[in-house]
């Protein structure tokens, strides 16, 4: 988490990361740890309802854990506010993804507390989670709405209309995953009976939320659906790679997967297109490109402005920690069929020569 203060528009940003690709306190403790509750009143004496205890496990962490000169998150914003006379000031919270559902909570925890300020300071709260999914059941969710509606907070969610993350942990979205990227009208069509188990197993293989019938999530609203595209370059990639594989044979692999080859490359479809739609892809939705161009620019010219580096860094890593989930999730380096996708002929040549000596 990183916050950041414009002067020139009297304005705190409050930028949430997403999971770490490597932590799995992070995979199972934050983001799948949603079949315990967590009252909301008791994390800020405030409101009703519960969030999820893996929602309620990263708030504390920002809250609490990480520091600012020796101050905790709230602290720290109210001593830099009281050090540099500021009485009117808006805090707006953002993330993607993990951040997202994050940023939610947050923002609801900013509103609750910034009664503990001086009397004459003015706040205003927005939120902007991107790519979230659910955080509390449908209690909470009635009180944060109502926090809403009483201008307490402004909130403006986004979420790409072919991005399954933020169709958990509803129950309703959960089950329609396994045939989200089928779509008669398109020239886009991934099926196969495998997907089902697939998709729901890798994202609920430590959750058995959709059979608790105590746990309902719900979104919060407005959301803002933006349109998303089938991506055909990604892919054509896959396709590519796994006709590379049927037509050398020398890259082998085991019979048992041989027999299931069709399966696979729907299996890889569907997690690299997922990947895609969940990371890339806001990009060009939230009209960001030229920024991530700069980043590219940044980092090839060895800028050395830490801050603006490690924080477009952050956002850039997001859809390496994606694509490595969903190796994970599909059971194979979806990296290395992208890779092997762009081999040429010559290449692929030379690498069986290189795997016969």
């Amino acid at each position: 988490m990183g916050v950041y203060y414009s002067k020139e528009k009297n304005l705190f940003v409050v930028a949430v990361a997403g999971t770490n690709a490597i932590s799995s306190f992070g995979w199972m403790k934050e983001d799948f740890d949603v079949n315990n509750k967590v009252e909301w009143q008791s994390i800020t004496g405030h409101g009703k309802g519960s969030i999820s205890r893996g929602t309620a496990t990263g708030l504390d962490i920002l809250t609490k854990e990480m520091k600012d000169k020796g101050n905790d998150f709230f602290t720290a914003i109210t001593t830099y506010m009281n050090d540099q006379d500021i009485d009117t000031s808006e805090i707006a919270v953002t993330g993607h993804s993990l951040g997202g559902a994050l940023s939610t909570a947050l923002a609801l925890y900013v509103s609750n507390k910034k009664e503990e300020l001086n009397s004459t300071k003015s706040i205003k709260v927005s939120a902007y989670p991107v790519a979230s999914p659910t955080i509390g059941e449908h209690t909470f969710i009635e009180y944060y709405q109502d926090q809403i509606k009483e201008g307490n907070i402004e909130y403006n969610a986004f979420k790409n209309s072919l991005d399954i993350v933020p169709m958990a942990w509803d129950k309703k979205d959960l089950a329609s995953i396994p045939n989200f990227y089928i779509n008669e009208d398109e020239k886009y069509n991934i099926e196969d009976d495998s997907l089902g188990t697939a998709a729901l197993v890798a994202v609920l293989n430590t959750v058995n939320s959709t059979n608790n019938s105590q746990v309902i999530y719900k979104h919060i609203e407005p959301i803002t659906t933006l349109s998303g595209s089938f991506n055909d370059c990604v892919d054509g990639k896959i396709n590519k790679a796994f006709k590379t594989i049927k037509d050398w044979k020398f890259l082998l692999i085991p019979d048992s997967l041989q027999k299931n080859i069709a399966n696979l490359q729907s299996i890889a479809r569907f997690f690299t297109q997922a990947a895609y739609q969940h990371t890339h892809a806001y990009n060009k939705l939230l009209d960001i490109e030229p920024f991530m161009e700069m980043y590219t620019i940044i980092r090839k010219g060895g800028l050395e402005t830490y801050t603006a580096l490690h924080t477009i860094e952050t956002l850039m890593d997001t859809q390496e920690a994606t694509y490595h989930i969903a190796s994970e999730a599909a059971g194979f380096d979806i990296g290395s069929l992208l890779q092997l996708s762009e081999l040429n002929e010559e290449e692929l040549k030379k690498l069986e020569e290189h795997s016969e000596e």
